[in-house]
């Protein structure tokens, strides 16, 4: 879960493995470890590096990571049922796409509304 968001997420910054985890103060392997999902029973302390790192808070971070997680399963679903569609009956297609409809309506209904962002007090 995490692992797949911090991919996503060092792809869209461009940033390599090696320069997230130096900015980070973990390790290498770690960051590799963890994208490959090899670590996933992380400590929060690890988790907070991470957030840091990537610019975010950890909750931020975690709840992001759901989303996409359950974006990737969501879609997933659609994948396998436009793969096995020519052994499906059209009832059984309309079923499937039914199911997939609520769960992605149920998702977006169990999404919490975007927090404004905390203006930072001068120093």
């Amino acid at each position: 879960m995490l692992g797949q968001y911090l991919d996503k997420k060092l792809k869209e910054k461009g940033w390599s493995k090696n320069y997230f985890a130096q900015r980070c103060g973990i390790a290498v392997s770690s960051v590799s470890r963890i994208i490959n999902g090899h670590q996933s029973n992380l400590t929060v302390k690890m988790k907070e590096k991470i957030a840091t790192g990537l610019g975010m808070s950890l909750e931020e971070m975690e709840r992001s990571s759901r989303e996409t997680s359950l974006q990737s399963m969501i879609d997933e679903m659609e994948r396998l049922s436009d793969n096995l569609s020519p052994v499906m009956t059209a009832r059984e297609r309309n079923q499937v796409l039914s199911i997939l409809q609520r769960v992605r309506g149920r998702a977006q209904e169990n999404q919490p509304p975007a927090r404004p962002l905390k203006a930072k007090s001068p120093k």
